[in-house]
Formats: C-alpha cells, structure tokens, sequence
C-alpha cells in the first residue's frame, strides 16, 4: 500500500508518511485493505506518564481518515484513556479536550505540524511499540 500525502484539509509530511510506510513493510504479507497502526509505550501510565499513545488509520486507497493521540485524564484508581488530540481528515475535523473545530479553522494545521514534529522525533528515538491491525482478508 501507497500511503498518501494529502488530506482533505492539508497535505501531510513526507517524513511521517516515509515512517508509517516503514511500519507497512514489516509484516510478512503486504496489506492491500484499511488498516491502523497503534503506537504505544509501554511504560506510559496515569501516574508517570510518558509518551502518549497514537493511533492512525489509514483506508484501502492510501488516505489517512484520522490520527488520533490519547492521554490519561483523571486521577488513579479512576484515570481514563481518552481522545487529546484528534484529526478526522475523513470527516473534515479537529477535536481537543475541550471541542470541536472544523479541520481547516485557522491554528489547526499549524497545531499539527507541532504535533507531527514532535511524533516523528518520538518513533525515530524507538519509544513506542508498533501494532498494525488489518482487516483478515486485506492481504494481497
């Protein structure tokens, strides 16, 4: 699968889309359907934290529909994993803690390259393990 770059609010970076395409490669089948990648640290917790976890989704055609990037809120023994950041490209749309934006308000797309810096710096340095989940029959 070819991931591609643009969205439907803005393009996205080479350099992400060049290590999502990595993690493509690495299961023994290549995958023709939708997937989604799950990046997680192991030892990030409510209490510690660490380096929050991110899922991103990507359809049969190569698009993004979303990356989401979570975190705990509220407080042990109650602490819950929920939505911080959230770029549905497939429903046009940003998502914070606090509301919802449309995707291409202005801010939101300089927020993410932010965020995507800083994502990209994180897989580079190995601090996430890496999940890809696949439909059962997407394998070519």
């Amino acid at each position: 699968m070819i991931i591609k770059r643009e969205t439907t609010a803005f393009e996205l970076g080479g350099k992400l889309i060049g290590l999502l395409q990595n993690e493509l490669l690495k299961p023994e089948k290549p995958c023709i359907g939708p997937v989604i990648l799950n990046f997680r640290d192991p030892s990030y917790s409510a209490e510690t934290g660490g380096y929050r976890p991110v899922e991103i989704s990507i359809n049969q055609s190569g698009e993004v529909e979303y990356i989401t990037e979570f975190t705990y809120f509220g407080i042990q023994p109650f602490a819950e994993l929920g939505k911080s950041s959230d770029f549905d490209f497939s429903e046009r749309r940003f998502q914070n803690e606090y509301r919802v934006y449309p995707i291409t308000e202005h801010g939101v797309e300089s927020y993410y390259r932010l965020w995507e810096q800083n994502f990209c710096s994180y897989i580079e340095m190995g601090v996430f393990d890496v999940k890809v989940s696949v439909e059962e029959n997407c394998y070519v």
